[in-house]
């Protein structure tokens, strides 16, 4: 296994548009049966698009995307708080991390900072993560980050044309706080 890679979350209509869409291309085909914009026809235009799109979300408090970049600026991957309900102080999170960088810490690194964010710098109580069954390394992300699995939620996700199971993991802020702080 290699060094870990050290990151830093920036806002994501702020990194590169060019070095995030080359994230994306690299890792095409590790990352297409988990996420499901990333089809054939994804572009460098679409990239540019959702970048602007996020920075007018984030204007508006209605979701916060973050860049996952290194000490040269380089995108690694992206990170964000989606659905926030203000209501209820609740948000979904989801991430992904460029295929030659899977297992070094990067998406550990970006989900903790992530859910710190959320917890202390967006007020939010709650955060919920919704996993397919058969992502085995983000359930053990979850897992090790202390994101209780409350519920195997049936036929939650639409994937490869057929309906699927996912697990509903979540953060809530005074048990994670406290957890972290062990």
């Amino acid at each position: 296994m290699s060094d870990p890679v050290s990151i830093q979350l920036q806002p994501v209509e702020d990194v590169s548009v060019e070095s995030a869409y080359d994230a994306v291309m690299s890792s095409r085909a590790a990352l297409s049966p988990w996420m499901h914009w990333l089809t054939p026809e994804y572009s460098l235009r679409d990239q540019r698009a959702f970048q602007a799109r996020s920075a007018v979300l984030r204007g508006a408090g209605l979701e916060f995307n973050y860049g996952m970049v290194d000490t040269e600026g380089r995108v690694l991957g992206v990170c964000g708080l989606h659905r926030i309900d203000m209501l209820h102080a609740t948000s979904e999170a989801g991430y992904w991390v460029r295929s030659d960088l899977w297992r070094r810490g990067v998406a550990r690194q970006a989900v903790t900072r992530l859910l710190r964010l959320a917890f202390r710098e967006h007020a939010l109580a709650r955060v919920e993560l919704i996993i397919d069954c058969d992502n085995v390394a983000s359930l053990a992300l979850a897992d090790t980050l202390r994101v209780r699995r409350e519920a195997r939620l049936h036929h939650r996700l639409f994937r490869d044309g057929q309906r699927r199971d996912a697990w509903l993991c979540a953060a809530t802020r005074a048990e994670w706080l406290v957890a972290m702080a062990d």
